[in-house]
C-alpha cells in the first residue's frame, strides 16, 4: 500500500517524518475535493482530477491555488501539495488551522482522510519546517542519491533553492496587503 510522509526539518535537513498509509487520503484527497467542487464538468463522463491532469496543457487544477474563488485555507492546503513546497515554523499553527478548515469545507465521509492527523502534526511540531512526500510510488523529493557512496543525500533548505514556502508564495501572488488608511487605488491583480 502506498504511503504519504510529512517530513520535518531541523537545521535545514530532514530530521523526522510521520508516515500515513494510503496516499489517496492525502494530496489526492485534496485534489479530488477541489476538482469536484470547483472544476468538475458533469456533462463529461469520467471527469475527475486524475483524467484532467493527464491531458497535456490542462492546468485547471494546479491554477486553482491562485484563484480568488477559493478561501485562503483552500489555497494554502492546495499549494502545500505542490512539488518542493514547505511550511515554516512561524506558519505551522496557521497551516494546522487551514487543514482543519479545509476538512470542514470538504468533508470526506466514508473515506480515509489524513488531514485531521496532518493538522495535529503541524500543531504540535517544534521543527523549523514541514514538507510533503505525497506518495511512496514516486521518489522522495527531499532526498537525492549519491551513486558513488550508495547513500541518500538529504535536501538542505539552507543550501538548495528549489523549495518555496506556502504562505510566502501566496503573498507574492496576492501582493502586499493594502493599507486601509491609504487613500490610493489598489493595484490591479
Amino acid at each position: 500500500m502506498s504511503t504519504t510522509k510529512l517530513i520535518e526539518f531541523e537545521n535545514g535537513v530532514p530530521a523526522n517524518h510521520h508516515e500515513f498509509h494510503n496516499s489517496w487520503a492525502g494530496a489526492a484527497r485534496i485534489w479530488g475535493s477541489l476538482y469536484d467542487h470547483y472544476l468538475k464538468d458533469s456533462s463529461k463522463p469520467f471527469d475527475n482530477w486524475l483524467t484532467s491532469t493527464a491531458r497535456p496543457g490542462d492546468r485547471r487544477l494546479w491554477d486553482l491555488a491562485k484563484s480568488d474563488a477559493l478561501s485562503m485555507a483552500e489555497r494554502a492546503v492546495h499549494a502545500f501539495t505542490f512539488d518542493y513546497f514547505i511550511v515554516r515554523r512561524e506558519n505551522l499553527e496557521r497551516f494546522s488551522a487551514d487543514l482543519r478548515t479545509f476538512a470542514e469545507l470538504h468533508p470526506a465521509p466514508g473515506k480515509v482522510d489524513h488531514l485531521p492527523e496532518w493538522a495535529d502534526v503541524f500543531e504540535h511540531s517544534a521543527y523549523e519546517a514541514i514538507a510533503l512526500h505525497a506518495t511512496s510510488v514516486t521518489e522522495n523529493p527531499w532526498y537525492g542519491f549519491d551513486e558513488e557512496t550508495d547513500e541518500p543525500i538529504p535536501y538542505d533548505l539552507n543550501e538548495r533553492n528549489l523549495h518555496t514556502e506556502v504562505y510566502q508564495w501566496l503573498s507574492e501572488i496576492d501582493g502586499p496587503p493594502s493599507d486601509p488608511d491609504e487613500n490610493t487605488e489598489a493595484p490591479m491583480k
